[in-house]
């Protein structure tokens, strides 16, 4: 059995990760799922979140696709951000600005799940982020 993946991960501005890897977590529309080398083929809508990448290194997702078969994982979303570049503090307060966006609307609000996704991208971008 193979001891290692092929992973992509792929926004429509550019490929930001092309390598091998051991293990991927991905933040799938019904709940997270790990990839290991010799997964069983598999695809599944993405929600945002954090991919979580040989256990250390962290992207937080918008939504997209994820493709698993035995030899690589390809995750393609709308976008990604390493979690080592996210400034903390920043986050915080981007997830207390969307937060409060989100709040004031109502359900049948036009914008509401525009917000709603805005929402789930600040709480992933301060998920990646490092931690104090």
């Amino acid at each position: 059995m193979a001891v290692s993946l092929q992973l992509e991960l792929v926004t429509p501005e550019r490929q930001l990760i092309s390598r091998e890897v051991t293990s991927v977590v991905v933040p799938g529309q019904d709940g997270d799922f790990g990839v290991l080398p010799g997964h069983a083929p598999f695809l599944s809508l993405v929600r945002a979140g954090v991919v979580t990448i040989d256990e250390d290194e962290h992207f937080a997702v918008t939504g997209g696709y994820a493709e698993a078969v035995p030899e690589r994982v390809t995750l393609l979303v709308d976008l990604a951000e390493p979690g080592e570049g996210i400034d903390r503090g920043e986050a915080e307060e981007n997830h207390r600005q969307a937060q409060e966006a989100f709040a004031a609307l109502s359900p049948d609000d036009p914008d509401y799940e525009n917000r709603k996704a805005d929402l789930g991208f600040a709480k992933a971008r301060l998920d990646a982020s490092p931690k104090p």
